[in-house]
């Protein structure tokens, strides 16, 4: 008899906690669920939602579905395993969610833990650090950059750099974008002017149309601030009242800031 009442009690514990494991019509938490989230995946950035209680995890230049989840639409959610199912026929329509921030979330999917972000900035921050195999501290350091660290001149300037004798300076036309190429473009200029007698720079942001349009008499580059290449930045050389250009600093990846020495 006590056998019996044993085995009652284990089939109604069972039968309790299978309730808990395959119940999913819990809603999902709102941290997750008002949300956008951002990842990179092969190099392109990709955006996860949740909200009103539709899928969508879709690349976000062209808005399309990825193509492995294209027939998920809809979800269920258990709070109890924090487990997320899809109501799709799809292998990883089971996503467990394994923490939640403010900032950040991590998603269990398909036996890969995936971090999302909450802007497509943090997101390419987090891929940026990744691919480039540095640190927290060393990306840091790399978009602190300060244009104060070098000598920033005017226009009228330059001119006067071109009408001088004996000249022997570079000058280097640069943007003060935030962005992880700005930055990389930046630090290698640092680099590159070890190598020079001098270096200036003119920040394009600051000029006037008026001072493009007269620069661009002068030098290659566009008579419009919109049009000018972010991604890069063109280093003059003036020796004798004649202009060339030397180099153009196009960095795409953080090792190749150091090729910028001794040029």
């Amino acid at each position: 008899m006590k056998q019996n009442i044993i085995m009652i009690a284990i089939l109604i514990a069972l039968f309790l906690f299978g309730l808990l494991i395959y119940d999913f019509s819990d809603q999902l938490d709102t941290d997750i669920a008002d949300s956008n989230w951002y990842t990179v995946r092969d190099d392109r950035m990709t955006v996860l939602s949740f909200s009103d209680n539709i899928f969508h995890f879709y690349d976000k230049e062209n808005q399309e579905q990825l193509h492995d989840f294209r027939s998920c639409l809809t979800f269920r959610y258990n709070s109890n395993i924090n487990v997320i199912r899809l109501n799709c026929p799809i292998r990883a329509n089971k996503i467990h969610v394994a923490n939640v921030t403010e900032y950040s979330l991590t998603l269990l999917i398909d036996g890969e833990n995936i971090d999302f972000f909450s802007t497509s900035e943090a997101a390419k921050h987090a891929h940026f650090k990744i691919a480039n195999d540095i640190t927290e501290f060393e990306f840091i350091n790399l978009m602190d950059f300060d244009l104060n660290n070098f000598r920033s001149i005017t226009v009228d300037e330059f001119d006067s750099l071109l009408r001088g004798r004996n000249t022997d300076e570079h000058v280097a036309f640069v943007n003060a974008n935030q962005s992880i190429q700005n930055a990389l473009n930046l630090a290698a200029l640092m680099n590159f002017r070890n190598s020079v007698p001098n270096l200036s720079i003119i920040i394009v942001d600051d000029l006037t149309p008026e001072e493009l349009l007269r620069l661009n008499q002068i030098v290659d580059l566009p008579d419009s601030i919109e049009y000018f290449n972010n991604n890069r930045i063109p280093v003059y050389s003036i020796i004798n009242r004649e202009i060339g250009l030397v180099i153009t600093i196009e960095v795409n990846s953080f090792s190749e800031i150091n090729n910028f020495n001794n040029i």
